[in-house]
């Protein structure tokens, strides 16, 4: 009987011992090497304050490494900031004290984050889902516009890895594993894996996918505090909510003089004007009035999206026509804009048509494996 209760005892003890021990994971944003004192930013954005035992056990691994079998040991002047750390420890009085440090470095992560981002570039395709074929294993999917339109089919067998965006985020660290079935007609996706270009075919390896929506409209009041703008809508003439975020990227049509994409907006804004005089919205010719540098021809604003300037928040003002991406949101939360263009007064005066089509031609930028 003494017996069983001294064993229960240890194993209350060591429950506790185990309770106490406390992970955290994240980036190094100061250290004092001297006092082995860190600050590490959570991936939830909380500084934790740290101190590195004097027994503590530093190792260094290479990003991608699943176990510590080939993790280094390594003395506390080689952390440096931005490193990624997991740490190890007990807390007490709002510190960290760590037994084990796990640290992978910024630059060996930024080689290999760029390594990832070239890849899925050069070995992958991003557009949107037109079908999907759940227990064949396939899917449809359409890239570029206009002349650079095409119809890729996907094949996704059992090895592939298949990640879905979370709500409200096209971050790729925020993804989860999910299955074929999650993917629907009219997400955005990218695909990574074994291209046949001649064939339109590629064999899936990874895939990432999300629900966005991409809307136009003119802005009507907007929030500098908050980030919270309101548009009214071009299809549905309705008033909508969206949240620019500090994560919203951000662009801006140069002004071509009054030509589309950029310049004056006709008087009526949103439901006045009409086509204004001969040769007018997306209908004139080639040269830089009314029709605009891009004629008859709808631009593809996700193919000039990274070529227009940046621009942010203050400079986007009510009365600016705006095209904007957002990412499907939890509940009747308003959505998060990922990318808006503003200045694409070209959108207030063309057909129905011309609207479905410049906002069909746009694709989210969603973010790649590092991003």
């Amino acid at each position: 009987m003494i017996r069983r209760f001294i064993t229960l005892v240890l194993t209350a003890a060591g429950l506790l011992v185990a309770q106490q021990q406390e992970r955290v994971v994240g980036a190094v944003k100061a250290i004092t090497a001297a006092d082995r004192e860190l600050t590490i930013q959570t991936d939830a954005g909380k500084a934790v304050a740290a101190h590195v035992a004097d027994n503590c056990r530093l190792m260094r691994v290479e990003p991608g490494e699943k176990d510590l079998s080939k993790a280094a040991p390594m003395e506390i002047s080689g952390v440096s900031v931005g490193d990624r750390v997991i740490a190890r420890g007990t807390l007490a009085e709002e510190k960290l004290t760590v037994t084990t440090l796990v640290v992978m470095s910024k630059a060996s992560l930024a080689e290999k984050n760029a390594k990832e981002q070239a890849e899925w570039k050069t070995r992958g395709v991003r557009g949107v889902v037109k079908a999907v074929n759940a227990a064949g294993g396939e899917l449809q999917i359409s890239t570029g516009a206009n002349a650079s339109a095409k119809e890729w089919t996907v094949s996704v067998p059992a090895s592939a890895v298949l990640r879905r965006y979370a709500n409200g985020s096209v971050k790729f660290a925020d993804s989860e594993v999910a299955p074929i079935s999650a993917i629907e007609a009219g997400d955005q996706i990218r695909v990574l894996g074994t291209k046949d270009e001649a064939a339109l075919k590629i064999v899936a390896e990874q895939i990432v996918s999300g629900s966005f929506r991409t809307m136009g409209g003119e802005v009507i009041s907007l929030k500098a505090e908050t980030g919270e703008m309101t548009m009214k809508d071009v299809q549905t003439k309705k008033p909508v909510v969206i949240h620019l975020t500090a994560d919203t990227s951000i662009r801006r049509m140069p002004n071509f003089g009054g030509g589309a994409g950029g310049g004056m907006m006709r008087p009526g804004g949103m439901n006045g004007g009409g086509q204004g005089a001969a040769g007018g919205g997306m209908q004139g010719g080639g040269g830089r009035g009314p029709g605009g540098p891009m004629g008859g021809r709808t631009p593809d604003f996700a193919q000039m999206f990274e070529r227009l300037p940046v621009a942010g928040l203050a400079d986007v003002k009510p009365g600016d026509a705006v095209i904007v991406s957002v990412a499907k949101a939890g509940g009747n939360a308003a959505p998060n804009a990922i990318s808006l263009v503003a200045g694409v007064d070209f959108l207030l005066r063309a057909s129905a048509a011309q609207v479905n089509q410049a906002l069909g031609n746009w694709s989210t930028e969603m973010s790649m494996p590092g991003q």
